[in-house]
């Protein structure tokens, strides 16, 4: 008998109740399999809540979409479009089988880093998941007739068609458009239909799980780490009393319904608070708590922070997530088709870029819909955000009387987002700003907090008035232990110049790898020192290396090698981990939140103020400036630091 987490009794007394559908399908499988498949039903991950999920090791992934739906309110056409007939109008649906190849996506996009970055390499992977749909309200004649129909259009245009081309009614290139469109459409609906089962005949669904009996790919280690990411929690939430928190800290930690925002410099501990306050919020209300960023790579940092509160290996009742794969969630939660919106704008000759950007943006997307509502939402990063976006988070997702609470520092506005004279346009509305000036990162007695104090007055206080300046209790002339260092490498770029000098400061000051990040604005300099510096000792890199490339060269074909190469820059950012025990390579934009002992900043000419305060007060203790270009900047740091 297989193992089913969490327990039968468990899911019926969870709060939303599973469908009739649902209890069924699981029942089969936890009687019909061995006790070698582990059976998870709706697991958390990021927003994503797949029906059903089976595990095998050596095996695969199983994923399987259950519907309540009576095949007699929807009708099919020969493009697979889904089209629900209700009582005064008809829309078009996501089907469920595009619904579950949007969570098989995830899974690799998202979720598994470790399957993400192997498929990325080597699309065999791909193939360890497996998809299918379960409609318990249909019989196989139903689903037969369901798909039957599109079936037949498709089989009668076709005849149609070579008909006309016999006749020569038609030329050969619009014949060949045509019959591959029909070609196509017929073999996306034949995989739809094999792919979905009924309820009477559910057998052949547990047939062709067994039927997958081996398959190398998917190792102990792989099926080790997907059986924990999709675990549900074991235990529960303790006291959630905050640690470690000064008093400031404390008190903003407090979770109280209503709008408030809160700002501070780099290392204030917005992201203590923001960890703190969510698991105060789970345990006030006893409900799911939503926090936004929009930095990716911050989604590991804050589950890691609120996993240490909770005690758990994983945060419990608390969603992270960035803004734009919540969106996408949402839409494919409610069927909503992202890519049709943004093919009709783009006929209407808006620019692809421009269009996507409308779409995230159009406030009306969830209008009329019964959406989840959550009683807490958190935002960090908030000067990154555009307007639009706050108000579609706080109409669509926000209780009534809920909690939601900004977070930012306008001194990182590193996307140069619209803001009015003194505040950001899109903070209006949220009562005063709480203020937060005491860096906690690095002592303010350090020359370091100094040196971040001075760059901010002098170049990016100016640019964003209202932005909050460092406290620094620094004395120039007092002894320093800390080490803060600027090098004005060799022009044009050396590679090995510049690794050389890393790996001997490393030397001298006895640093640790996990304790140093290597930062850098552009990602083809950062790309070409980390190529070098892996020559000898290994990395964790946000940038994709020259093997790596080499690798993906050989497993993509020509026409698929840029856009298989995005889809490794996209797998790097999500999966970044911060303590990985190796020296991390990353662009300033994708660390930004984050920080590490140590810091070597690689200045370019092109860095603005806010990149460049924002890479500098990465570091806790030591910062050393590598300066590649003439930067306008880098005499004045240069000049900083050796006064200090």
């Amino acid at each position: 008998m297989a193992k089913l987490y969490p327990e039968i009794d468990v899911i019926n007394r969870l709060r939303v109740k599973p469908t009739d559908g649902e209890l069924h399908i699981l029942r089969i499988l936890a009687s019909e399999l061995d006790d070698t498949y582990k059976i998870y039903f709706n697991p958390y991950l990021d927003g994503d809540r797949p029906d059903v999920v089976i595990v095998k090791e050596n095996v695969g992934i199983f994923l399987i979409e259950v519907k309540d739906w009576e095949l007699k309110h929807y009708s099919l056409s020969i493009k697979n479009d889904w089209i629900v007939h209700g009582k005064q109008e008809r829309c078009t649906i996501k089907s469920p089988q595009k619904q579950v190849f949007h969570y098989k996506k995830n899974l690799f996009e998202m979720h598994i880093r470790e399957l993400g970055i192997l498929e990325a390499i080597n699309k065999r992977y791909y193939g360890t998941v497996k998809c299918f749909v379960y409609l318990h309200k249909t019989t196989t004649s139903q689903l037969n007739s369901f798909y039957g129909h599109p079936l037949s259009l498709i089989k009668e245009t076709t005849d149609a068609l070579n008909s006309d081309r016999k006749l020569q009614l038609i030329d050969h290139k619009q014949y060949e458009k045509k019959a591959e469109y029909l070609k196509r459409s017929k073999s996306n609906l034949e995989r739809d239909l094999r792919m979905s089962f009924s309820q009477d005949n559910i057998k052949n669904l547990l047939n062709k799980i067994k039927k997958e009996i081996n398959n190398s790919l998917f190792t102990a280690t792989l099926f080790d780490e997907v059986c924990r990411r999709i675990s549900p929690p074991e235990h529960v939430i303790d006291q959630g009393k905050p640690l470690n928190l000064t008093k400031q800290q404390l008190k903003l930690a407090v979770s109280i319904e209503g709008k408030a925002k809160i700002k501070g410099v780099a290392g204030c501990g917005k992201t203590e608070i923001i960890a703190h306050r969510a698991t105060n919020a789970h345990i006030r209300h006893d409900s799911e708590v939503l926090i936004l960023t929009f930095n990716i790579t911050l989604k590991p940092l804050i589950k890691d922070r609120i996993s240490r509160i909770q005690n758990t290996s994983k945060p419990e009742g608390i969603e992270v997530n960035n803004y734009h794969q919540f969106f996408k969630s949402r839409c494919n939660e409610h069927n909503i088709l992202i890519q049709d919106k943004v093919k009709t704008l783009v006929k209407k000759g808006i620019s692809k870029e421009d269009a996507v950007g409308i779409v995230f943006s159009d406030i009306n997307t969830f209008s009329d819909m019964e959406t989840t509502k959550y009683k807490t939402i958190l935002i960090d990063e908030i000067q990154d955000y555009q307007i639009e976006w706050i108000d579609i988070i706080e109409n669509y997702f926000l209780s009534k009387n809920g909690e939601i609470v900004l977070f930012g520092d306008q001194s990182q506005n590193i996307y140069h987002r619209k803001e009015d004279k003194g505040e950001f346009s899109i903070f209006k509305g949220y009562g005063r700003w709480v203020k937060m000036t005491k860096s906690l990162r690095s002592k303010l007695d350090t020359p370091l907090v100094y040196l971040f104090k001075k760059f901010q007055e002098k170049y990016v206080s100016p640019l964003h008035t209202d932005a909050e300046s460092f406290e620094s209790t620094f004395t120039q002339g007092l002894l320093s232990y800390d080490l803060l260092q600027y090098k004005r490498a060799t022009f044009p770029l050396n590679p090995t110049e510049i690794c050389e000098f890393i790996r001997k400061i490393n030397r001298q000051h006895n640093l640790t790898p996990n304790d140093v990040a290597v930062l850098c604005s552009d990602r083809n300099i950062l790309k070409k020192i980390n190529d070098e510096f892996i020559k000898i000792e290994k990395t964790i890199a946000m940038v994709e290396t020259v093997e790596e490339l080499n690798m993906l060269k050989t497993f993509s074909g020509p026409e698929t090698v840029q856009e298989d190469t995005e889809k490794l820059k996209r797998r790097k950012k999500t999966f970044f981990m911060q303590n990985s025990g190796l020296t991390k390579f990353s662009t300033v934009h994708s660390f930004k939140g984050m920080d590490s002992s140590t810091v070597f900043y690689i200045l370019t000419e092109a860095d603005s103020p806010e990149l460049i305060y924002t890479g500098i007060t990465r570091a806790k203790t030591n910062l050393i400036i590598i300066d590649l270009s003439n930067s306008t900047y880098a005499d004045y740091l240069h000049k900083e630091i050796e006064n200090l």
